[in-house]
């Protein structure tokens, strides 16, 4: 529809360039005192409008295709634009357009009316291009008080801060937990490229990476519901890995990084960003025990020594029993005598409390 709108609109362009050149040839027979009958005059007149609204009804058929894929493009691109860029883009056409009628005004006084709207269009084309180029590369030190509408994508500008989420931490499935917790700097991004890696973890073969990718994107698609929760598109292609496009994000961001995985903890922390990892906050608020308290654990297998027993709390620490080896598969009251910190978390030391 827009194609043959397009078409039919260049009949009278071509006309009105047509009444131009007649223009142009009555001020040639004027500078060369030529004189025609006025029935005469009439008819070259009508029949060069008429010729060039012809042409340009033809001409105007691969042009109309050009625009009305050009148009397809720039709709399709303006959906995929944050709402402030386009509307930082169309502020700034709008005040390249103001500069450009300003400036236009000084060729108004040039009798010739082709070469003034020739330049107009020109000076109007330039400037409002600059003005929207100029706005957009300084969108980053524009701040608008937009609503950003619920799972809605965004990136920096209306918000600062936060934290950004590796792939390590949305597979590990804890994280959405500790985020309803409120524990975590909002708002949270998940840059795209972080999707995307959980997208080739989901469809890989390896049925143990698979597994985990899935349970990535499902941590994905709760953290979506939340009002804070942001989607970025930003990508950096010139960056070789993952880990330095999340440092680069979380750098122009100001945010902190969410991560699990070791060599991006050191990586980052090198570079100036403050990492957040779920692990060691896990040792963290593990319960304290001294020596001397009391615990009621199941004593689960025997240890390195034939006569220790192990068991486990319920979060995961390590316990060794004294002469616990005969108490496999039982509940046992224990004693604490010491405690012993290494790389993965607390061991703890104990003996079976003497029964009176």
């Amino acid at each position: 529809m827009i194609k043959k709108v397009i078409r039919i609109l260049f009949a009278p362009i071509g006309g009105a360039i047509g009444y131009w050149l007649w223009r142009l040839v009555e001020m040639l027979f004027a500078t060369l005192n030529l004189t025609l009958p006025d029935w005469l005059v009439l008819l070259l007149e009508i029949a060069c409008v008429s010729a060039l609204a012809v042409v340009g009804f033809f001409v105007g058929g691969p042009i109309s295709t050009w625009c009305a894929e050009t148009l397809a493009k720039i709709t399709k691109k303006s959906k995929e634009m944050p709402a402030k860029d386009l509307f930082l883009a169309v502020f700034g056409l709008l005040i390249g357009f103001v500069g450009a009628f300003l400036i236009c005004q000084i060729f108004n006084k040039i009798s010739n009316e082709i070469l003034v709207t020739s330049i107009n269009a020109i000076v109007y084309i330039c400037c409002g291009f600059l003005g929207m180029r100029v706005v957009l590369m300084r969108r980053d030190e524009i701040s608008l008080p937009l609503r950003r509408k619920k799972g809605e994508d965004n990136d920096k500008g209306d918000f600062s801060g936060g934290t950004v989420l590796d792939s390590s931490v949305l597979i590990d499935g804890r994280v959405f937990d500790i985020y309803k917790t409120g524990f975590l700097k909002e708002p949270i991004y998940i840059p795209k490229f972080i999707l995307d890696e959980l997208s080739r973890l989901a469809d890989s073969d390896d049925n143990r990476k698979r597994t985990r990718g899935r349970i990535g994107l499902d941590a994905v698609k709760n953290m979506r519901k939340e009002n804070n929760v942001i989607i970025s598109a930003k990508d950096y292609a010139d960056k070789e890995t993952v880990d330095d496009k999340i440092i680069t994000f979380a750098n122009e961001m100001g945010a902190d990084i969410m991560t699990n995985d070791y060599s991006l903890n050191m990586v980052a922390s090198l570079q100036g960003v403050r990492i957040l990892n779920i692990n060691e906050l896990g040792n963290a608020i593990k319960p304290t025990v001294v020596a001397g308290d009391e615990l009621n654990i199941e004593v689960s297998k025997i240890g390195k020594d034939p006569t220790q027993g192990v068991g486990y709390l319920d979060d995961g620490t390590m316990i060794v029993v004294e002469n616990g080896s005969d108490y496999v598969g039982q509940f046992v009251e224990i004693i604490v005598t010491s405690m012993l910190q290494t790389n993965s978390g607390k061991i703890i030391f104990g003996k079976i409390k003497d029964k009176e």
